[in-house]
């Protein structure tokens, strides 16, 4: 069915109707009370809407409950021009807008060529996206927060996808009805204790129309296949307990669980009396030498200088190791502008003026490495760079060019870390002193135009091209002879 069709149904009406379902008593009451307290501020409010079941249930519920009492509402869509029905999406959105007489604001994705083939890190690029927009519009009308149609599926399908990466129970607790960003819109949540099914089963009630998004069938998508197989199963061996109210329960538990240490971190260290340095020493004294505790006082400074995410995770394990295990210091690239650096007592936020012409979003200008320090890019990926001394006869050979490579110890340092650039080409070994392009070899092993920019290219203080993972080391830097030697050993470690 098109947009179009669509014209003559009455949303004013359907709007009501669901505000006085029995459905909106299951509107959770800790948003409802906090929304009711922020009504008066006269700010108003976002409401993401892309024009499926979820967010259109959304949409009308809020406009009929809060609208009466004259909130402010400002459908927000994201178009992401990732599917040819999406303008129609775009279309029918605008059209339900119009209808209930609420301003609709409108954001398209300008995907980069990076972008095109990235589909194992699509929905993240595209979330990523998103929110911007809706940091955007916000600033640009004043709104504070912005309300969106998850579910309890989705944190169902959320705890699968995160259990199997080995997540946190921070990570786990998540998403909460209410949630707050450093620097960032307010998140807010009102359908958590209902179900996709409850969703659509009210909307067919009352004749409700929703556009269908064809890319939820496709099994490209983690979280389809969680939705679609994982979870259907999980069922079937507990057919007679409701898996969503129950993984519900867990998430709130530790919900409570960050909270309470939320509470601790407040009386055991304080408030952070800067975003751009945490005392490493306070904090592990506060922290009576509990790694737990540690790490939970480190995700909470990392919140207050604004990083968020799995990125965020991986930084607070390495950082709580590091101080407990007096490992090596190390440095992570954060943005074109930013890296964060970890000594012996600080871990602190490190800014510059400007980034050079070759930065992508992987490896971060002024990137270094020396023996005994490891390197993050900000997607979690990970260098590191050890002096080791090997045996007489060390099969060099047997090593695994795709995640680490020996090299001699006389190599120049510092090593620097940077993306790779046209032009860019090295002498590999194994090749007879032949020189070779870097494109050539990405395109002859048919590497991606993404995985290419997040490779890192490790070259010596003088410029030239020591090792790039998946390739051999260079030649001017091989190891020689079968006698006892020093060598730096360069490790790489992928997401």
């Amino acid at each position: 069915m098109s947009p179009g069709s669509f014209d003559a149904f009455d949303w004013v009406a359907a709007a009501g109707n669901l505000a006085s379902d029995t459905i909106a008593e299951q509107f959770d009451a800790s948003v409802r009370a906090w929304l009711s307290a922020k009504a008066p501020s006269g700010k108003p409010w976002l409401v993401a809407c892309s024009g499926g079941a979820d967010s259109v249930f959304l949409s009308l519920l809020i406009a009929g409950i809060f609208r009466p009492n004259g909130q402010n509402l400002v459908l927000v869509y994201f178009n992401h021009l990732l599917r040819p029905e999406s303008d129609s999406e775009e279309e029918f959105v605008v059209s339900m807008a119009g209808a209930l007489g609420i301003d609709c604001r409108v954001g398209r994705w300008q995907r980069t060529a990076a972008h095109t083939d990235a589909i194992r890190n699509l929905e993240s690029l595209a979330r990523a996206a998103r929110y911007e927009f809706f940091n955007e519009v916000a600033r640009d009308v004043g709104a504070e927060l912005v309300l969106t149609g998850h579910h309890s599926n989705d944190v169902a399908e959320n705890m699968i996808m995160r259990i199997a990466r080995g997540s946190s129970w921070y990570s786990l607790s998540n998403p909460w009805p209410v949630r707050s960003f450093s620097g960032g819109l307010v998140r807010v949540r009102p359908l958590l204790s209902i179900s996709s099914a409850q969703i659509k089963t009210v909307l067919a009630r009352y004749g409700v129309p929703w556009m269908e998004d064809a890319s939820n069938d496709s099994m490209q998508f983690t979280r389809n296949v969680a939705r679609k197989l994982v979870v259907p199963q999980w069922e079937k061996v507990y057919p007679n307990r409701d898996l969503y109210s129950g993984v519900q329960k867990i998430r709130a538990e530790m919900q409570a669980l960050e909270e309470a240490l939320d509470g601790w971190v407040a009386k055991s260290y304080g408030s952070f009396d800067s975003h751009e340095l945490l005392d490493l020493l306070k904090a592990r004294e506060a922290c009576g030498n509990n790694p737990a505790l540690l790490k939970h006082l480190i995700r909470r400074w990392l919140g207050h200088a604004g990083f968020s995410g799995n990125m965020r995770m991986a930084m607070v394990d390495a950082a709580a190791r590091a101080v407990f295990s007096g490992e090596v210091s190390w440095v992570w690239s954060l943005s074109e502008t930013e890296r964060l650096v970890l000594d012996s007592t600080t871990l602190r936020l490190e800014q510059f003026a400007e980034s050079p012409a070759w930065f992508s979003s992987v490896w971060q200008a002024g990137g270094f490495l020396v023996p005994g320090m490891l390197l993050f890019g900000p997607d979690g990926t990970r260098l590191t760079c050890d002096s080791c001394e090997l045996a007489a006869n060390y099969p060099v050979q047997g090593m695994n060019p795709e995640l680490e490579c020996l090299c001699s110890a006389d190599v120049k340092l510092p090593l620097r870390v940077r993306c790779w650039v046209a032009g860019d080409a090295w002498q590999p070994l194994g090749l007879k002193g032949r020189r070779r392009k870097l494109q050539d070899e990405f395109t002859n092993r048919k590497i991606s135009q993404l995985t290419r920019q997040q490779l890192p290219v490790i070259e010596d203080a003088d410029g030239n091209i020591v090792w790039v993972p998946g390739f051999p080391v260079a030649y001017h830097v091989r190891l020689e002879g079968n006698t006892p030697k020093l060598a730096l050993r360069l490790t790489y470690t992928a997401i």
